[in-house]
């Protein structure tokens, strides 16, 4: 936030940024998408559902961002944390890598896709584990919308599909 708001404030959105930027611009307005057809949807929809609510300011597309990116933090502290046997000083070592990660920290304000889908396949990982070690359905519901989120932001991500359904076969034969 401090590097985007002070260092960087007056930097526009460049590339793909600005392409997901015009694109919630046309969902908002109603118009026909205006860019070529393989963009997935997931940043724009989510910046034309925040322009729609908050108007279609720059501020509110780098602001998302700028959650999304604080959100990494505690995803990456917490997925360390269960992958490493509750081990709090990895955990918190992996937090900081993430909060201080330089091309992360400068990329910030830039609506790409990479915050959203980082967040998503953080998520997915972190909650997909915990159902698995705790036996519970529960934190199933939020890897699978983490995972649908993060298709719609880069569809790549359909690829885990198999590999979650291998690993929860596994557990389940292991067991």
């Amino acid at each position: 936030a401090l590097v985007h708001g002070v260092l960087l404030r007056g930097m526009p959105l460049i590339s793909d940024a600005m392409d997901y930027h015009l694109l919630a611009l046309d969902v908002v307005s109603g118009k026909q998408w205006s860019s070529a057809f393989y963009m997935p949807p997931g940043i724009p929809l989510l910046l034309a559902s925040l322009y729609g609510l908050l108007g279609p300011h720059l501020w509110v597309a780098r602001g998302i961002i700028i959650i999304l990116q604080l959100l990494i933090i505690p995803l990456a502290g917490l997925l360390t944390f269960e992958l490493l046997g509750q081990n709090k000083q990895a955990g918190r070592w992996a937090a900081w890598i993430a909060a201080l990660y330089p091309p992360a920290v400068m990329l910030a304000g830039q609506p790409y896709s990479q915050h959203l889908t980082t967040v998503c396949l953080l998520a997915t990982a972190y909650f997909w584990l915990k159902g698995l070690r705790e036996e519970r359905l529960g934190p199933f519901f939020p890897a699978g919308a983490a995972l649908g989120i993060g298709i719609l932001a880069r569809p790549s991500m359909l690829s885990l599909c198999p590999v979650l359904g291998l690993v929860a076969l596994y557990t389940a034969w292991s067991r």
